[in-house]
């Protein structure tokens, strides 16, 4: 225990990040003239600078940040409540120009109901109780005999996102996510590397864990993970390949510039725009955002709660094996990160849930390039 400790420290002195770095803020410019405020949508590179920004209403950028510092500050009263499984920030009815609004909602066992104070609204936010299933959407265990992913399956000098990984043998698979910290590590999702996958799931038990791709010799190792996030940062120190900014796609290969914000995601969320996951099965499908600020708990054993920065897709049609790949926007030749799929909608009605990525960014991390890298490259 105590030689663990020692080597977790030693890679985040490495590292040269803390565990808990400061929130990283969103300062808003209002354009003069107008009810409009310019936000921050979109951040990346060395410096965490700010990429992209929309202008969005006034009353409306107001109104979704109520709903957010609510849900944080009643969280953990929602949460005590017996028979509730989870709690998120949904749309509302309500309009703010032409921009919808957002709700908390809770989600429900409904085998129990909820038993203890119901509220029908906590300072003037609303509060929408929902049914929720309790137990993972039944998929399968991805398997590389039965299962061959149809997309990134061969062997790459460079791994970057969207590529098969395998653990410690080759009855599992899954897809990585994107490179972070000048490209040294890499991320997937921590259950694609236990031997427990699909059953237990424990993601915070695989440090060390090795992985490679299909049939090859191993490329490096899990060095992190996050208790509840069921995320594994891994690097590539059993080989001499390198890891890569870049999100694989059927014909091309992007470069991942940066992340999403969580006003971006609100933003995202209230126009039902369409965003895209990677996965080595499924290939590159489409989705919308339906509930962000996740935070799930419950019966049975679940790997990622989410701390509360979980994200939840409608219409995702991800399969085993998708398990760890980006979801994102593409502009051009870049694309901006959203999360790294989990798995199917436990204690959600959404068919897919990813970690938004945004979280890990306000731990200190570095995720994505940024543009002036990018024109330097070029």
């Amino acid at each position: 225990m105590v030689e663990d400790e020692i080597r977790r420290r030693t890679v985040l002195e490495i590292m040269s990040i803390p565990i808990f770095g400061t929130t990283v803020t969103t300062p808003v410019r209002r354009v003069k003239g107008t009810d409009m405020i310019e936000v921050p949508t979109v951040r990346g590179g060395a410096s965490n600078e700010v990429l992209k920004t929309e202008q969005v209403p006034k009353n409306w950028l107001s109104h979704v940040r109520r709903p957010r510092r609510v849900l944080e500050s009643k969280r953990s009263d929602l949460m005590s409540q017996d028979g509730v499984l989870s709690t998120s920030l949904g749309v509302s009815d309500q309009k703010y120009a032409n921009m919808n609004g957002s709700k908390i909602v809770v989600g429900v066992d409904p085998e129990t109901g909820v038993e203890g104070h119901i509220y029908s609204e906590i300072e003037g936010v609303e509060l929408d109780y929902q049914d929720r299933q309790t137990d993972e959407r039944p998929q399968g265990t991805p398997d590389l005999e039965s299962n061959t992913p149809n997309y990134n399956y061969d062997e790459y000098p460079t791994i970057g996102g969207g590529v098969t990984i395998t653990g410690t043998d080759d009855q599992y698979f899954g897809t990585t996510c994107v490179a972070i910290n000048s490209a040294n590590y890499i991320l997937t999702a921590a259950h694609n590397l236990t031997e427990d996958f699909g059953s237990v799931y424990n993601c915070i038990d695989v440090d060390g864990e090795v992985f490679h791709q299909p049939w090859d010799e191993t490329v490096g190792k899990v060095v992190q993970t996050y208790k509840n996030r069921d995320v594994a940062l891994c690097d590539h120190s059993h080989s001499d390949r390198v890891l890569s900014y870049s999100i694989r796609l059927e014909d091309e290969d992007p470069l991942a510039t940066g992340y999403h914000t969580e006003d971006s995601l609100e933003i995202l969320k209230s126009n039902n725009e369409s965003v895209t996951n990677m996965g080595v099965v499924t290939g590159e499908t489409d989705a919308q955002i339906i509930e962000t600020g996740l935070w799930r708990d419950g019966p049975g054993d679940v790997c990622g709660t989410f701390e509360g920065s979980g994200v939840v897709f409608e219409n995702s049609i991800t399969s085993p094996g998708d398990s760890g790949g980006p979801w994102y926007t593409q502009d051009g030749g870049s694309v901006d990160l959203i999360g790294m799929h989990s798995g199917g909608g436990v204690y959600t009605d959404g068919d897919g849930v990813a970690y938004g990525l945004y979280d890990l960014a306000e731990m200190g991390y570095k995720i994505g390039l940024g543009y002036d890298t990018i024109s330097n490259e070029n």
